[in-house]
């Protein structure tokens, strides 16, 4: 082979080589680029904003707007029987009343994210519209149970009905048989119910009784 053949040869290799590193260099990730957020990041990110407002809100007006159970809802399984008494009206006379138990921010109603909505509306400043869609939900779901024949009936469901598993740090399931009703809507016999920890208190964060 000649000079020049050689020559030629060894600049066509140099340029396949270079084209080559330079594909795989547009192929690495650049760590200082910003990356965009998995669908879970932003979730978290929404709820940490919808939460820091309320923080903000409750600091400037005194004004609680989720949660508010306190003692009555400082562990789980606490927070679980509290709950369902205050539901069944049959919890002890001055406790939190039903909505104080219910986290209006992440609330998921049989698959229906109704927390991401309202927690949308409190974002943009549509507050009154979400109070309002709020207190019919409630009114709704206070009366769509019926009624329990007593007390006695309730904790018997709370003892002999009612199963715990604890996903997480933050997250735990109740499944709940709950006593015979009267009234109200057909519901399915067996219960689940999710409570996620905010702050202090446990909540109810998805209920599924359908």
């Amino acid at each position: 082979m000649s000079r020049v053949g050689a020559l030629t040869t060894v600049v066509v290799l140099v340029g396949v080589v270079g084209a080559t590193a330079c594909k795989e260099e547009d192929k690495r990730v650049d760590p200082l680029a910003v990356q965009p957020l998995s669908k879970e990041e932003r979730k978290k990110q929404e709820e940490e904003k919808t939460r820091e407002s309320l923080k903000k809100h409750a600091r400037d007006k005194g004004e609680v707007i989720v949660g508010g159970c306190k003692e009555s809802c400082e562990d789980p399984k606490n927070a679980f029987r509290n709950y369902i008494r205050t539901l069944f009206g049959v919890a002890a006379e001055g406790g939190p009343e039903l909505k104080r138990f219910i986290d209006t921010t992440t609330l998921v109603d049989n698959g229906e994210a109704r927390g991401k909505r309202w927690a949308d509306m409190w974002i943009n400043h549509e507050r009154d519209t979400r109070l309002a869609e709020v207190k019919v939900w409630m009114d709704a779901f206070y009366g769509r149970y019926g009624k329990a024949e007593g007390s006695a009936e309730v904790e018997e469901s709370l003892v002999s009905g009612t199963s715990f598993r604890r996903i997480s740090s933050v997250l735990v399931e109740f499944e709940y048989f709950p006593p015979p009703l009267t009234g109200g809507t057909p519901r399915s016999e067996r219960w689940k119910i999710k409570m996620g920890k905010r702050g202090l208190e446990w909540l109810v964060s998805e209920v599924y009784d359908q």
